[in-house]
């Protein structure tokens, strides 16, 4: 969240939107084809060398929810469709259609949309409205047999009500690429989870990440200098 709130009318922010999408998503179908599978058992057996055999229902016959449907959001939604997925989607504004979207919820109506999903991923940005988004009521309105994928900010997901919903049954499992704090502490029960994937929030982090955002920088600071609008424009009101 952006401390500049109180001088929203002589600061302008911009960042580098657009450079994450493709990479997150490729991030995102990589967990629902391991949440789908369940690869953490599959490979806690290689290891045990056992030869179990399982049947799943292909990605295809799933509902995948997006909750935040900026550039990272719309990216990872046109690569569920493409794979064949029905796609559900939340956002604030919901009077434009969004590509790859079967059915739009505003962001008033989550509960009406959790109940729909196999898969629900979290892509807003953290903000004081999103903060503890998916709390204990939320996760309520989930299915036990539901997945839930953070690559937002930990502080998007009540993490203490997440554990117990893991630990309880409620929920299926789980891939978590952020936490409430960072890096995960030693103590934390996500680690041990054996239906849960931890990865240390690098889910945006591409090889040539500081050669693509230096582009984006380079472009705007040439467009300031000639008089031309920015790209990437952040409303410091709403902190996105």
């Amino acid at each position: 969240m952006l401390p500049v709130r109180d001088r929203v009318d002589d600061i302008i922010v911009t960042n580098v939107r657009g450079m994450h999408g493709g990479l997150i998503a490729d991030y995102v179908m990589g967990g629902l084809t391991m949440l789908n599978w369940d690869f953490r058992k599959l490979l806690s057996e290689q290891a045990e060398r056992k030869w179990n055999f399982r049947s799943v229902t292909p990605l295809a016959d799933k509902t995948l929810g997006v909750v935040g449907l900026g550039s990272i959001g719309v990216s990872i939604a046109r690569r569920a469709k493409s794979a064949g997925m029905t796609v559900l989607g939340a956002k604030r504004d919901i009077s434009v259609p969004v590509e790859g979207i079967d059915r739009l919820f505003g962001s008033n109506e989550l509960k009406d949309l959790l109940p729909l999903c196999d898969f629900v991923v979290l892509a807003v940005p953290a903000t004081p409205e999103t903060v503890g988004l998916i709390g204990v009521d939320e996760i309520a309105c989930m299915r036990r047999d539901a997945f839930l994928i953070n690559i937002a900010r930990g502080c998007v997901v009540v993490e203490s009500e997440l554990i117990r919903a893991l630990q309880a049954g409620r929920l299926a499992g789980a891939m978590l690429d952020v936490f409430e704090r960072e890096p995960l502490p030693q103590d934390s029960p996500l680690w041990d989870m054996p239906n849960v994937i931890v990865t240390p929030h690098i889910s945006g982090i591409v090889m040539d990440y500081v050669e693509r955002a230096f582009e984006i920088v380079a472009e705007n600071i040439e467009r300031y200098l000639k008089g031309l609008p920015l790209k990437n424009l952040i409303d410091l009101r709403r902190g996105y």
